[in-house]
């Protein structure tokens, strides 16, 4: 997918998302083995809170991508549950934007 694609993607989640203020988003990429999987995500050191969100395939052009999207989030830090110590499992959540974390094949 093209630069151009993704943030027109990009653009679309953001332009349905109800964002601003202090409340932002965030959208997980991940390989296609996480397809209908639940990932929960948790503000950091407030696990009692927990959301989740399945990773769906989408669509962008030709592309296909899988994402999840976490919309409404309280501005903060949070932690991404998994077992693997490879993938990114923090993210700062940022009032009136859209964060962006990628799991997709680990590039070492």
């Amino acid at each position: 997918m093209s630069e151009h694609e993704h943030q027109d993607w990009l653009a679309g989640v953001g332009s349905v998302l109800d964002i601003g203020g202090d409340v932002g988003a965030l959208v997980l990429y991940t390989d296609e083995r996480y397809l209908d999987r639940e990932v929960e995500i948790s503000p950091l050191g407030d696990e009692s809170r927990p959301v989740h969100t399945a990773i769906h395939e989408r669509r962008v052009g030709e592309q296909v991508l899988f994402a999840g999207v976490y919309p409404e989030l309280p501005a903060g830090m949070y932690r991404i549950w998994t077992d693997d110590p490879l993938l990114q499992d923090r993210v700062r959540i940022v009032g009136g934007e859209v964060a962006e974390v990628d799991w997709r094949t680990v590039r070492g």
